[in-house]
């Protein structure tokens, strides 16, 4: 059990080199599959709704050259898909 509780510890405060804000849709199923991926996996992150939040989604529209969500940007790039998103944060997260 203490395992676990270390484990649960050691996920939660693990760092990446990389910035990052995952950008979503408040309705996007997609979006709603990696935000119940980062509960379930303990990991925090910023997360910004585009489409209550105007100036977020220009902003995201301007630099990703997309309007599509969930979209997580890395320093200054961006990664679409839900499923590659899921796979890079396990990756940094989990593995």
């Amino acid at each position: 059990m203490l395992t676990i509780f270390f484990e649960k510890i050691r996920r939660m405060t693990k760092e990446t080199d990389q910035k990052l804000t995952l950008y979503i849709g408040a309705s996007c199923g997609y979006c709603h599959k990696v935000m119940h991926f980062l509960s379930n996996n303990d990991i925090d992150i910023p997360i910004v709704d585009v489409w209550s939040d105007k100036a977020a989604f220009e902003e995201m529209k301007k630099l990703s050259g997309s309007t599509q969500v969930p979209c997580l940007k890395i320093d200054d790039t961006y990664m679409l898909e839900s499923d590659d998103i899921i796979d890079q944060l396990a990756e940094w997260f989990i593995a």
